[in-house]
């Protein structure tokens, strides 16, 4: 149950990251999606040394998930602000793309590494850079186009957020 609202809060973080980079000019989310794809790189040379029990240890931690909690809370809470905010605070807020969607991505490279076995260990971040870069722009051009509008954007920006603090909810009951 822990692993399911785990991922669940993943995915949402990174929805959350594509339906903000929707509102942002593309060559603002070509910058985001290359600082991120370098702290990628830079971070896939770490998952070879992680092993399954060590990281179900870390996460069985009950005060790490207690601050996994308030830290998307908090990041959950500044996407509703910005959902709400007008004028001078609303273009402060733009500027933040959504931090979590980091440990989101490496959660996602370590259960891929977790689950095949095989993997070259050299080429596995550069697929892992390709795939966070065509991700954030492939994705959010996808959403620009979906959406059409910017009022739905930001509807669904409230929504998913306000799920996040939901799951955070629960996963602090899980506790």
């Amino acid at each position: 149950m822990l692993t399911y609202v785990l991922t669940t809060q993943m995915c949402l973080l990174l929805v959350s990251l594509l339906l903000k980079t929707a509102f942002w000019p593309l060559r603002r989310t070509a910058v985001l999606a290359g600082g991120y794809a370098v702290i990628i790189l830079l971070l896939s040379s770490t998952l070879f040394d992680l092993s399954r029990t060590a990281v179900d240890t870390v996460l069985s931690d009950r005060s790490l998930r207690l601050d996994w909690t308030i830290l998307v809370t908090l990041e959950a809470m500044l996407m509703i602000a910005y959902c709400f905010m007008e004028g001078k605070w609303q273009r402060v807020l733009s500027f933040y793309p959504g931090l979590l969607a980091l440990p989101a991505f490496y959660y996602m490279q370590m259960q891929v590494v977790f689950s095949q076995a095989g993997l070259s260990f050299s080429l596995f971040g550069w697929w892992s850079v390709l795939a966070v870069v065509l991700f954030i722009l492939g994705g959010s051009v996808l959403v620009r186009k979906a959406m059409g509008n910017q009022v739905t954007c930001h509807e669904l920006l409230f929504i998913t957020n306000l799920l996040l603090v939901v799951l955070c909810i629960i996963f602090a009951g899980i506790i």
